[in-house]
């Protein structure tokens, strides 16, 4: 079996399994409906702390290999959905028919990509990277972290760890630059370097990634008991 269907299985299990012990047990939330986005520039490093981030939280991290598997195959999407509760299930129907009209060419695939990462806001315990999460969930939903670094630096990066020139890099990076521009602006109509959109804007220039980590994972939980908080209080819905 391929190994990118081996993650994707095993996660979509996981959530199957915690959804059947909820049922067991009486319902209740399972798990905490706790989640991170991290959105990078090319050769910021973004990957890396990912990666780290998610180890040190247990989390699976999907990249968005994993979420444009799961978003063009209708098995999976279902086996998502199948594995939230049924208020959430209702929930994530009439967020589907809210959605505003999308550009055509895009249309399915937009649709799709909801329909796959809504439900992961319900059941947690992963840390995505890449395709929009972070715009499709808001600020409202998750955690959501961007990391960047000046454009000397993310050359230099991305030369070392792909082993090209600096202006093959800097090509790519370029390139690279203006696919994610234009994938954020085409779907969310929005800008991906706004930082009104994430919780916490990473430099990676100077930043020591281990002794950032204890902070983020600090910050995390501290914005997920509050959302929690005011979601009981009825502040949130």
């Amino acid at each position: 079996m391929d190994v990118l269907k081996i993650i994707i299985d095993r996660q979509i299990t996981a959530w199957e399994r915690a959804r059947r012990k909820a049922i067991a047990a009486g319902g209740g939330d399972f798990p905490p409906p706790q989640i991170i986005t991290v959105s990078r520039a090319s050769g910021s490093r973004g990957m890396y702390l990912a990666h780290k981030l998610a180890e040190k939280l247990g989390y699976q991290l999907l990249t968005r290999e994993h979420i444009d598997y799961m978003a063009t195959s209708e098995d999976e999407r279902q086996r998502i959905k199948a594995s939230i509760d049924d208020e959430s299930r209702k929930r994530l129907q009439q967020a589907m028919k809210n959605l505003r009209p999308f550009p055509s060419m895009v249309n399915q695939y937009a649709r799709n990509l909801y329909e796959t990462m809504l439900p992961m806001a319900r059941l947690g315990g992963v840390l995505l990277v890449g395709r929009g999460a972070n715009f499709i969930f808001g600020l409202k939903r998750g955690f959501h972290i961007r990391v960047v670094c000046g454009f000397d630096l993310r050359i230099e990066n991305y030369a070392r760890q792909a082993s090209v020139s600096p202006e093959e890099a800097a090509r790519v990076i370029e390139k690279s630059d203006k696919e994610r521009r234009k994938f954020v602006k085409k779907l969310f109509d929005a800008d991906i370097d706004d930082p009104h959109y994430y919780d916490i804007v990473v430099n990676s220039e100077f930043v020591d990634f281990e002794e950032l980590i204890p902070g983020l994972v600090t910050s995390y939980r501290s914005k997920m008991n509050k959302l929690k908080r005011m979601h009981r209080d009825g502040l949130l819905h």
